[in-house]
């Protein structure tokens, strides 16, 4: 038993924060590094998060709030998801955490008996498959491709052989950008209510979207009677990725289980953040630009890629990320991504991140960065030996 235990913590590293620590210190050595490799916006909050968090510090001693966090924040979110998904959402069924990371530690614990096996799409966002290992949980891997815009159906569900308890959808999905189609959220929600099986709703990425909006849960079901926690924060949309903050949204059974994890793992949320975070929901008008702006760079890199010669982009219709196939030029994402922040100082994240099958022939390009980095990364690609040796007549 003991051995177990301590084999909880043989999780995977996360090779996205392995590679920013490798490129940091080589900009911290005066290296000229382009960061492609992680995903956080460029952008900073609005000036009335700003403001609120000068002031807060200059008025308050900044003690714990509540650990689900301070009523004005559960209240503001409740009405935001409410006008956004036409939803019912009480301010009591809105639970704050320390990024959107401990509100997946706190459902993964309030859900599942130790052993359970629990379903996420591959390639995915790798923190989910390590957490669910590190609590003594098995995660279940559902491979999906484009034909299904790199999201599960209710097809792949029907076609296990396993048992899940739960299972994770991520829309849009990082590390592709793909979105769930609505009648497939509905057939998913569908499914699982007939067999009893857990979804916990990942949408970190809401509100980025470029085309059509992403499907919430909560725009199909009310979840308040429902085996069902939505899962989103401040990072992404919101632009505040090192404030860490995010939310759940739970079933009304599960409000107090949720707040003796939360007294016990958090104590609370950061009181800062919280505070600063209220303002987030008077300039929304600031986030739509900052979409327009992923938009732009996203456009502007499947046109000058396929200029270089690459071949069936996927395009990415939410998030900020762009999963290219580079099979042709590599059987090794990893050794290809520190091949190419050696030689031209650009730093990618290796796809072996997001999918240990296949993801050895995919890297992930974040262009949540400004446009002039990403211009500048495009024409080292142009110039790499590698690239003008091995994409020679290939366009």
């Amino acid at each position: 038993m003991i051995q177990k235990e301590k084999e909880r913590g043989k999780i995977s590293p996360f090779f996205v924060m392995e590679m920013l620590q490798i490129a940091n210190e080589r900009q911290s050595k005066g290296e000229d590094i382009l960061h492609l490799e992680f995903g956080e916006p460029h952008v900073s909050p609005p000036k009335r998060v700003i403001c609120a968090a000068q002031e807060r510090i200059k008025s308050d001693s900044l003690g714990y709030t509540d650990s689900v966090g301070l009523p004005e924040l559960r209240s503001a979110i409740a009405d935001y998801c409410n006008k956004t998904y036409h939803s019912a959402i009480k301010k009591e069924q809105v639970v704050i955490t320390p990024g959107s990371s401990g509100s997946f530690i706190l459902s993964f614990l309030a859900l599942f008996k130790i052993g359970s096996l629990v379903a996420h799409a591959v390639p995915g966002y790798p923190a989910h498959a390590n957490i669910i290992s590190a609590l003594g949980l098995k995660p279940f891997p559902i491979v999906v491709g484009p034909e299904t815009n790199y999201q599960p159906t209710v097809e792949h569900l029907k076609k296990l052989k396993n048992n899940i308890s739960g299972i994770i959808i991520t829309s849009p999905s990082n590390p592709t950008g793909g979105i769930l189609e609505m009648n497939d959220l509905k057939d998913i929600i569908s499914f699982c209510k007939k067999r009893n099986i857990w979804i916990i709703s990942d949408e970190i990425y809401h509100g980025i979207s470029f085309h059509k909006k992403a499907i919430s849960v909560l725009d199909i079901v009310d979840i308040s009677n429902e085996k069902i926690v939505v899962i989103n924060g401040f990072s992404k949309y919101f632009a505040m990725p090192g404030w860490r903050l995010g939310w759940s949204i739970l079933p009304k059974n599960l409000i107090e289980t949720f707040k003796n994890l939360a007294q016990n793992f958090f104590i609370s949320a950061p009181t800062l953040s919280q505070y600063a975070a209220i303002q987030a929901f008077n300039s929304l008008n600031d986030f739509g630009k900052n979409v327009a702006l992923y938009k732009r760079n996203r456009d502007f890199l499947l046109k000058e890629l396929t200029r270089i010669g690459f071949k069936e982009i996927f395009k990415p219709q939410g998030a900020f990320y762009l999963y290219l196939n580079v099979s042709h030029l590599t059987n090794n994402s990893t050794l290809f991504c520190m091949r190419m922040l050696n030689e031209i100082g650009v730093a990618v994240a290796p796809g072996i991140d997001f999918d240990p099958f296949e993801g050895k022939k995919f890297i992930r390009i974040a262009f949540s960065r400004p446009l002039r980095d990403i211009k500048a990364a495009i024409k080292r690609i142009k110039n790499w030996k590698l690239i003008k040796e091995k994409m020679a007549g290939k366009k």
